[in-house]
């Protein structure tokens, strides 16, 4: 599964990519319900009891995060007290891309071409393959953030169905960090 990413605006202007809050309120909730079940067991909890409140826990802490600002850019993941964090200052980056991915499909060739196509332009027609082909056909969109010195960093895959969502985000990062939006 993937974590849904939410868009937010804060007060000092800066947009936030990253886990959308009624996930974790999701996760704390779940958190509570595990934790108050095993504490009312009256006797310890097994292995896997504890296991599942740490794995829980893990869902609660966790964050995937980007921050938009106009003089560069800041990614942290990993857990809340021990995140890692890249910064970027602004002059270092490029441009802002749209990237097609069809999983299922073969790197470089004609077939991948159309499907990359169609993931793009949010074709809406008939799957040319049938049923069978929507079963191992997965378009997606993966937003990606370029450096001046080559490198590309991936900030969210999407499945195609939802490319009017993400270039709309896409639009708007571009917009407060003055970067260029490639298709």
């Amino acid at each position: 599964m993937d974590l849904p990413f939410t868009l937010t605006e804060g007060r000092d202007g800066t947009l936030r990519y990253g886990i959308a809050l009624w996930y974790r309120v999701l996760a704390a909730l779940i958190f509570a319900v595990l934790a108050w079940t095993l504490a009312a067991q009256g006797e310890p909890p097994s292995i896997i009891g504890w296991l599942f409140l740490a794995l829980s826990a893990l869902g609660v802490l966790y964050e995937d995060r980007w921050s938009f600002r106009r003089d560069g850019v800041e990614h942290a993941s990993g857990l809340v007290f021990a995140s890692r964090r890249l910064r970027l200052a602004r002059e270092s980056l490029d441009a802002l891309r749209l990237v097609p991915h069809v999983r299922g499909s073969v790197p470089g060739s004609e077939d991948e071409a159309m499907e990359n196509s169609r993931a793009l332009s949010g074709e809406a027609e008939a799957n040319p393959y049938g049923r069978k082909g929507v079963l191992w056909k997965r378009p997606y969109l993966i937003l990606v953030l370029d450096a001046r010195d080559g490198s590309e960093y991936s900030i969210d895959k999407v499945p195609a169905r939802n490319r009017d969502r993400i270039r709309g985000i896409a639009e708007r990062i571009a917009e407060r960090t003055g970067l260029e939006l490639r298709a």
